[in-house]
């Protein structure tokens, strides 16, 4: 099982520990930010994160895996919260997120690791930061370290029910159901890519799945010839197995930055929530633990810049 780590001992030490014995695992750390002058932040907070992770002393290991290109990034940072909401606004809202001094803040990095591979630096757990979104004081609150064996948020059974709350933007492709075939992919590549604003069972499963292989290709989640084929037949699979109950989706636009040509970066998803009936005890085992990979790590694009932010929970039927 996962372990939440305590202050007393290395932190390296202890996350060594957790999963001792294991080649793949996950980590989330969690990190409280003290305002220290009053501030208006920028309307989509992971840029002030982002800053953060770059000049802070805390994150010098971390700098390392995001300044490498992934075709599926290891890593996910979140926006600012305050309590549980995370801090961004619509392209249509015109008021300021303005924070006063001494308000509490948080915002979480999950990260995925192999053995060879963890050389994570976590002996530096506080800094005090002046930034051009203001001043911050941040400390390491908790980190929580677990193998992907024991990834699991509660199912079991011969069918459940889930609640998938998109807290941020979610950016998937309306390419990613194409099937994996050379000529029908190369005749997609000529249109341009839109992101779904509805989220269907198939694409957040058809991600995961090309998420975990991706990761971890000693364990891969669901097998075939390889990944793309993997993913897409057991996204059709969801598709079949899996129906929507309710849900309270929003499709969204979020100015995240400006481009050196003054062209604003616009990008469009969804937020919201949906619940899910898994009909089929055969996938549910693989559905917990890729909803367990995804409150770690997110769903869609841009993980690494705040968007895909998602909690999935186990619900009972007419909660």
């Amino acid at each position: 099982m996962g372990r939440k780590l305590s202050f007393d001992k290395s932190w390296y030490e202890l996350i060594s520990r957790s999963v001792s014995g294991h080649s793949y695992f996950v980590i989330s750390l969690s990190y409280s930010v003290r305002v220290l002058r009053d501030t208006i932040l920028p309307p989509f907070t992971s840029k002030v994160v982002r800053y953060f992770v770059e000049v802070s002393k805390i994150f010098s290991s971390l700098r390392n895996i995001l300044r490498q290109k992934y075709r599926l990034a290891p890593i996910s940072i979140s926006p600012l919260f305050i309590g549980n909401e995370p801090l961004f606004k619509s392209i249509d809202d015109h008021r300021l997120i303005s924070i006063r001094k001494g308000y509490a803040l948080s915002f979480r990095i999950g990260i995925a690791c192999s053995k060879p591979d963890f050389s994570i630096d976590l002996s530096n757990s506080w800094d005090i930061l002046s930034t051009p979104y203001g001043d911050f004081e941040i400390r390491l609150a908790n980190a929580f370290a677990t193998s992907i064996d024991s990834l699991s948020i509660g199912l079991s059974g011969n069918h459940d029910f889930v609640k998938i709350r998109f807290m941020t933007p979610t950016l998937l492709s309306s390419k990613l159901m194409t099937p994996p075939i050379d000529r029908i992919v190369r005749r997609v590549r000529r249109f341009p890519s839109k992101h779904i604003l509805l989220p269907r069972p198939s694409y957040i499963f058809n991600y995961l799945v090309k998420l975990w292989n991706t990761l971890f290709p000693t364990k891969p989640i669901y097998l075939s010839e390889n990944v793309e084929w993997a993913s897409y037949f057991f996204g059709r699979i969801c598709d079949i197995h899996i129906s929507e109950i309710d849900h309270k989706i929003k499709p969204i636009t979020v100015l995240y930055d400006i481009t050196k040509k003054g062209r604003p970066k616009k990008p469009r998803g969804f937020i919201g929530w949906i619940i899910y009936e898994i009909h089929n005890r055969k996938i549910i085992e693989k559905i917990d633990k890729l909803l367990a990979l995804a409150n770690i790590l997110g769903i869609g694009r841009s993980r690494t810049i705040g968007f895909g932010q998602t909690k999935a929970t186990k619900i009972e039927k007419g909660q």
